[in-house]
């Protein structure tokens, strides 16, 4: 074999496993990035953030809190309340709720898995509403 062909041959090989390595590197990283942020909390437990509503009132209507923590809305009032996650008429999911009818003494609880602030607020009566901010 002459020798331009021998470098030709392993310059050849040496891109295909470093573009195979990058295949792989990419793929593990998206697969990281897109791996459900529960993950992260899984077994891991950290404030428990209470929010009542009652007399049409929530008891807080800003929650600070980290990732893992729990919060937890709870209806006082006699009347059923639907609350939802995101603005009106634009739910969005949080911690695989979107929306969750509550009566009376009943409660709603996600655990805190994403980074940012996030809106809540009663569907059917606008006025109960409400937001939290989780940070790392």
């Amino acid at each position: 074999m002459n020798k331009g062909f021998r470098i030709a041959a392993w310059t050849l090989g040496g891109l295909i496993i470093l573009g195979c390595l990058l295949v792989v590197a990419t793929l593990v990283n998206q697969k990281i990035l897109n791996n459900s942020q529960s993950d992260i909390c899984k077994n891991v437990y950290g404030t428990t953030h209470t929010v009542a509503i009652t007399n049409d009132k929530l008891s807080e209507t800003h929650v600070n809190a980290k990732l893992c923590d729990r919060l937890i809305i709870t209806n006082n009032d006699r009347k059923t309340r639907e609350i939802a996650f995101g603005a009106h008429e634009r739910h969005t999911e949080y911690d695989g709720i979107s929306e969750k009818f509550l009566n009376q003494g009943q409660s709603l609880q996600v655990q805190l898995i994403n980074v940012g602030t996030y809106l809540f607020h009663d569907h059917l009566e606008d006025s109960v509403h409400g937001d939290f901010t989780v940070t790392n």
